[in-house]
């Protein structure tokens, strides 16, 4: 396995009250690309958004006490802020709705389970090419 120690891990908070759901988001990324920590709702989320260092956030739209919307309307989207990726589960009413409000609130993106997994994946590739631009960037 020569090369992997320079092989960039990205850190990744996988947020969902639902640990099933949890697992399934998991399992869909390549444990050597990616180090996954978990919160078990949006106030945990957002702790650990505030203490940094990651860089990307998946969540699920509807969370005890903070929700995947609040919790992008929380962090923002400012430079410093990780991108987030908001999922809702078909059939729970109203999620089109939910997954509207998180884009309008500045999701980088929604998506609807069962995840499609090369969308889903394509997608956390897209968050994090934009995760690294303007940081790489000075102004």
């Amino acid at each position: 396995m020569q090369g992997h120690h320079c092989h960039h891990r990205y850190r990744v908070l996988l947020v969902s009250g639902n640990p099933t759901e949890r697992r399934q988001w998991q399992d869909l990324l390549d444990e050597k690309d990616f180090i996954i920590s978990v919160a078990d709702n949006g106030r945990e989320a957002y702790r650990a958004i505030q203490g940094g260092n990651l860089d990307l956030v998946i969540a699920a739209v509807t969370m005890a006490e903070i929700d995947g919307i609040e919790l992008v309307r929380l962090v923002g989207t400012g430079k410093e802020a990780p991108p987030i990726i908001v999922i809702g589960r078909e059939g729970s009413t109203p999620y089109p709705t939910f997954l509207k409000s998180a884009a309008l609130a500045g999701a980088t993106a929604t998506y609807t389970q069962p995840l499609r997994a090369p969308d889903f994946l394509e997608g956390i590739r897209v968050a994090l090419a934009l995760e690294r631009g303007p940081r790489s960037k000075p102004q």
